[in-house]
């Protein structure tokens, strides 16, 4: 029977390989979804692709214009606002509150075809839609060659 000497040289490499595995690991999982936390005051999004733009629709129903906010840069976009609390009828008192309200906050990651200069936002029934044109693709150009 054979033993079988530990060198620190085979200690590294033993490390590098579990590191280069958990770095591969983590560039190829799958990014976390922009989600509101359970009884936050923020609210859900969809987003959609259409062959020209990203269609971001979020539900904000009861936020006045004037309490939203929309933020954009080279690759995030930002909603905010704030859901103001309803007033129990005059003369009543409160047994039960389920609606949320408050200060809310969602960001969400755009994709790399975005183009932040070309963003158009609309509030209509409660609904909040954020259009993000996509960029171009480049199509190249063919270079002159010069003789010299």
């Amino acid at each position: 029977m054979r033993r079988q000497t530990w060198t620190p040289m085979q200690e590294m490499l033993r490390l590098r390989g579990q590191i280069d595995r958990a770095v591969a690991d983590a560039l190829h999982a799958p990014r976390p979804r922009s989600r509101p936390a359970a009884g936050s005051a923020a609210p859900p999004l969809d987003l959609c692709e259409t062959a020209t733009h990203y269609v971001v629709r979020v539900d904000v129903p009861g936020v006045p214009r004037e309490q939203l906010k929309v933020d954009v840069t080279q690759d995030l976009l930002v909603v905010s606002g704030e859901r103001p609390a309803p007033a129990p009828p005059e003369g009543a008192s409160a047994l039960r509150r389920e609606r949320v309200r408050g200060a809310f906050r969602r960001t969400l990651m755009l994709p790399p075809a975005a183009d932040p200069a070309a963003v158009q936002a609309r509030l209509a029934d409660g609904v909040l839609e954020v259009r993000v044109g996509k960029r171009v693709p480049d199509q190249g150009r063919e270079v002159p060659i010069e003789v010299g």
